[in-house]
């Protein structure tokens, strides 16, 4: 609850994250990304586009997701834009962070955040082996879920190898399979941030409507 009590009072909001007070009243409708079928490569690019831009925005106020799934990004229309927006959703696991001597610091219970919590697949190397880790844990649960998502659309079996075949899935776009394989690096600090994915992401896609 103090994470969407911060939320709320920020001056400034993204809208690709939830209208916190009516999230699930029948005034916002949404639908949930993994009933959506055949997502394509663009697709994705898009999603990757929207759900980065509010990783940045929560990670400039020192909030960590650490529940980035696809069953927590659903989709939303807005009236003034020609495509279906991606918003990021579920602040149950999120925290509020700060940094103090080379330790992120979990800001309510004041102990080294070290918390093995998040969902199996989609949780960073750091996070099942109980290290201190920051926000680029997000980077790589939103890398895990482009590829969860897309081994779906092409019919591909989840394994343990999941990395592996990852490099084996037809990609349409090198630059795309190359930036999401950077988010998964199991080192954080080859992580890109969210901003840095944001603009390779729309880079790219500018280059595909080119």
């Amino acid at each position: 609850m103090s994470i969407i009590v911060k939320l709320v009072e920020l001056d400034n909001f993204s809208p690709y994250l939830p209208r916190i007070l009516n999230v699930y009243s029948n005034i916002v409708e949404f639908e949930e990304l993994e009933c959506l079928p055949n997502l394509t490569e663009e697709t994705l690019i898009d999603l990757v586009i929207d759900i980065s831009k509010a990783l940045h925005f929560l990670h400039e106020n020192q909030i960590i997701h650490r529940d980035v799934k696809p069953a927590n990004i659903m989709t939303r229309n807005f009236n003034h834009h020609c495509r279906e927006q991606y918003v990021l959703i579920d602040f149950g696991l999120s925290f509020s962070y700060s940094k103090k001597d080379d330790h992120y610091i979990d800001n309510k219970t004041g102990k080294i955040v070290t918390a093995n919590l998040g969902t199996s697949y989609y949780k960073a190397p750091e996070v099942n082996e109980e290290r201190n880790y920051h926000e680029k844990i997000d980077i790589y649960s939103l890398g895990t879920s482009i590829i969860h998502l897309l081994m779906n659309s092409q019919k591909v079996q989840v394994t343990a190898n999941w990395k592996q075949e990852a490099k084996d899935l037809i990609w349409q776009f090198l630059e795309f399979q190359q930036l999401v394989l950077r988010m998964v690096d199991v080192d954080p600090n080859n992580r890109p941030s969210a901003l840095k994915v944001t603009e390779c992401m729309t880079d790219i896609r500018h280059n595909l409507s080119n």
